[in-house]
């Protein structure tokens, strides 16, 4: 018999397409997808239309939330917040015998209702880490307590997540690990060498460019990854490029303050297509990625698979596991402009091993694989329905024969 296994989320993201489309050919499943809606209000993306898995959007409610995050740098943060209304009766005409989904949010106590009166299995996909999650409320702590005892296992995106889940009591062995990973290192052959040149030229030359893709707003951090290229780039002998790649409501601001600052060595690009985005990798040298919060950072693994060493913020939740100090690249405190302003100083330094460094980090894509994350979904549903089958035996043995038994 196949597996009916149904995923719920948000959206259906360029990134996640391959995940899904992996899940969708596993062997004995029947697989489907459950969104919320096309995209949400800060995404530059196109919809995707026509994805090569099963696929069906619940009906669905959402509305803006603004989060304001503490720290040395605060910063508020708006999130659109849905409850897909919808979802329970499309389960229920599916019928899945497993159910994913991705928050511990009110989806995931839909599912989890869901999974209690029908008798099946529910797996958690969460991937906060304990500081993206160390601002949440009250009433989100007690839902968490709820969905912790509610599930039969979760899958966490790498060993930050991990830490986080087992800190609010989730057992050890229900957790089963799934990196985030992309697809994009089967486009990285096909960018020849002049793109290289064509952006250098488009930017003026420098020995070394910079480079940050991704949204521009608070949470990113680039007003202070621009007070720290100002000290850096004042010294003498740095003859280096910061190129800015995204949109966001803090685009003009930070505009403004390179126009005040003349900081002729910052270009702003503006947002581009996930197709473009292996020729301006291939173009860099070194990616900065400021973050405040992220839980986890997957543009840091594009920019790693086409050899770029990264400057990364010991809040993104990949910095755990993909980045080894002056090896592939840096880890910073993203709060203070002077640890940014050394790290850029050492990744400067460092240019005379860039082939060195380039290779480290390829090596460390090696394993970050679509193939890997579709594993650690794949293993948990062995998990639950091994546990499924207990249970069922236990209840089926007569009573003397379990006693016998023991």
């Amino acid at each position: 018999m196949k597996v009916r296994a149904a995923l719920a989320t948000n959206f259906i993201s360029p990134y996640r397409v391959p995940l899904y489309s992996a899940l969708g050919g596993t062997d004995n499943w029947d697989f489907k997808v459950f969104s919320c809606c096309d995209s949400e209000f800060n995404r530059c993306w196109k919809p995707i239309q026509d994805p090569p898995f099963q696929h069906k959007t619940s009906f669905n409610f959402s509305y803006m939330r603004v989060v304001k995050h503490r720290g040395l740098v605060t910063f508020t943060d708006r999130r659109q917040v849905h409850i897909p209304l919808g979802l329970w009766f499309d389960l229920w005409r599916f019928h899945p015998d497993v159910i994913f989904s991705d928050e511990m949010g009110a989806r995931s106590l839909i599912a989890a209702i869901y999974a209690f009166l029908m008798r099946k299995r529910l797996v958690i996909w969460f991937y906060g880490t304990l500081h993206t999650e160390r601002d949440i409320s009250w009433k989100q702590r007690m839902l968490r307590a709820v969905l912790v005892r509610a599930a039969d296992a979760f899958v966490g995106m790498g060993v930050d997540a991990r830490r986080y889940l087992e800190s609010i009591g989730v057992p050890s062995n229900s957790i089963f690990h799934a990196r985030n990973a992309t697809a994009i290192a089967s486009l990285r052959n096909q960018v020849v060498e002049r793109v290289r040149g064509q952006w250098h030229k488009r930017f003026g030359s420098s020995e070394l460019c910079f480079l940050y893709v991704g949204q521009l707003n608070q949470r990113k951090n680039l007003h202070k990854l621009l007070e720290a290229w100002e000290s850096f780039g004042a010294q003498d002998d740095v003859r280096a490029s910061l190129i800015l790649v995204g949109d966001g409501p803090d685009k003009a601001d930070l505009q403004r303050r390179v126009a005040h600052s003349r900081l002729t060595n910052v270009a702003f690009v503006g947002h581009l297509e996930p197709e473009k985005l292996p020729e301006i990798f291939h173009a860099a040298d070194v990616f900065v990625f400021p973050t405040l919060e992220d839980v986890w950072g997957l543009v840091v693994n594009e920019a790693m698979t086409f050899g770029l060493p990264v400057i990364c913020s010991k809040y993104a939740g990949c910095a755990a596991d993909l980045i080894c100090e002056d090896k592939n690249g840096w880890i910073v405190d993203p709060e203070d402009a002077r640890d940014l302003a050394k790290a850029l100083r050492r990744a400067w330094d460092a240019r005379n091993r860039k082939e060195e460094m380039a290779r480290a980090a390829r090596e460390s894509m090696s394993s970050v694989t679509i193939s890997n994350m579709a594993n650690g979904f794949q293993e948990a549903v062995k998990f639950v329905l091994a546990q499924s089958n207990v249970t069922s035996e236990k209840q089926q043995r007569p009573e003397s024969l379990i006693v016998n038994h023991q």
